[in-house]
């Protein structure tokens, strides 16, 4: 949802402008997909670093009050077993659920509170009247405390799944850490795009 809502805003053209100079890609349908892949990809090894890392934690904070958990993939090549990083890719992925919401209804909030008249004046041209006027339900500012609240509970969900996925895991409780800053890291891109313009669009 990050990467949806940055190829919105208003600094998105000049830098896609710069890519086509740079590497001297003329189409613009496929610089913008090939940048696109690359803000997906790059999510995508972030999460990986994330499990990486979170798969090599000292055991030394082991949990010993672990709860079974059959989703966990344990690599038994190490002194004391540890989840594989795939395993943890895959269990702590649904961490991003959460967050991902969040985010989502933040930026929709954008289009809804601040667009959503719109709908009633583009349908009532359908029937011949001619209505037009502010599309905004709300002002700007109080748009965004909204979706800097919106964002801050995705955050804070995602943090509590990942805590209460970290419970079940067989080798440290502090596995959890790298996820922790991940989803601190993706909150505050998302913060810091809600300050920015979005890129003018016709209704």
């Amino acid at each position: 949802m990050v990467v949806q809502t940055v190829v919105m805003l208003e600094v998105w053209g000049p830098f896609m402008e710069w890519f086509e100079s740079t590497t001297g890609i003329a189409n613009f349908t496929i610089a913008w997909t090939i940048m696109f892949a690359a803000a997906m990809v790059i999510a995508l090894l972030l999460m990986l670093g994330a499990s990486f890392i979170s798969s090599i934690l000292p055991t030394k904070t082991q949990n010993t009050n672990v709860i079974s958990d059959s989703s966990a993939e344990l690599n038994i090549d190490m002194d004391i077993p540890a989840e594989t990083t795939l395993s943890n890719f895959i269990r702590y992925g649904y961490a991003l659920i959460p967050l991902g919401l969040g985010i989502h209804l933040a930026h929709n909030a954008k289009h809804f509170l601040g667009e959503g008249l719109a709908v009633i004046y583009t349908s009532a041209s359908l029937v011949g009247w001619n209505i037009t006027g502010d599309p905004s339900l709300l002002n700007m500012p109080t748009i965004q405390i909204i979706q800097y609240i919106l964002s801050i509970l995705g955050v804070l969900g995602a943090i509590y799944t990942a805590y209460k996925i970290s419970q079940n895991n067989p080798n440290s409780k502090s596995s959890v850490l790298p996820y922790i800053v991940l989803m601190l890291m993706f909150g505050l891109i998302a913060l810091w795009m809600y300050g920015v313009p979005m890129a003018a669009r016709g209704h």
